[in-house]
């Protein structure tokens, strides 16, 4: 059975509404769906076969700290499935 980690955040920790909907979809399909802040120092983000970011809507408030948990990803070989390289890049609305 598949695990999924939609990524959420502190400030909004909970899975939003219209991502419900996919977790729903994925959940009918064998899957099981989480949510976790990616700020939240104790959550722990491996195991997952994907790694999926969804409402981390308040990593604007700690960029350095939101790209240190990228590198944290990445060095835990967790499945991102938004690259991370990508990610950075649209980190800068410039």
């Amino acid at each position: 059975m598949p695990r999924i980690c939609f990524v959420t955040c502190e400030r909004w920790p909970a899975i939003s509404a219209s991502d419900r909907l996919a977790q729903r979809a994925l959940e009918a399909r064998g899957a099981t769906v989480q949510g976790r802040a990616w700020n939240q120092p104790e959550a722990d983000f491996r195991g997952f076969d994907a790694v999926v970011l969804r409402s981390n809507w308040d990593y604007h408030y700690d960029l350095a700290g939101f790209r240190e948990w990228l590198v944290r990803l990445e060095r835990g070989r967790s499945q991102v499935w938004n690259p991370p390289e990508l990610v950075r890049w649209n980190l800068s609305k410039r």
